[in-house]
């Protein structure tokens, strides 16, 4: 599975589709679901783009995560995924102080 899983870490372009498995059964340990299940297809709401997602999501930890698309479902109009990241050992969340910023508005 290994080899799976590097091939698509981080690719927006490509999804983790075999029969029988399941992300949280079946992928290694620090992976976790990212926001739910997104949909792309024919019917109003259903626009989600990876492309558009992966990009953010890595942003959002500054690049020191894995992701991994997971095709949840197929129907005839529509496409359902989650996303799966995995924090980098030495990803660090940036922490707000609220006592800092309101220092400096007051100032």
């Amino acid at each position: 599975m290994r080899p799976v899983i590097d091939e698509g870490n981080g690719n927006d372009q490509w999804a983790f589709n075999m029969e029988g498995f399941r992300a949280d059964r079946d992928l290694p340990d620090g992976w976790e679901s990212y926001n739910g299940i997104y949909q792309n297809g024919w019917y109003h709401g259903q626009n989600d783009d990876p492309s558009k997602i992966g990009p953010r999501v890595r942003a959002e930890y500054g690049g020191q995560v894995d992701t991994l698309w997971v095709i949840s479902g197929v129907g005839q109009f529509d496409t359902h995924f989650t996303l799966w990241v995995r924090p980098h050992d030495d990803y660090q969340p940036d922490e707000e102080d609220d006592d800092d910023q309101a220092v400096s508005h007051m100032v």
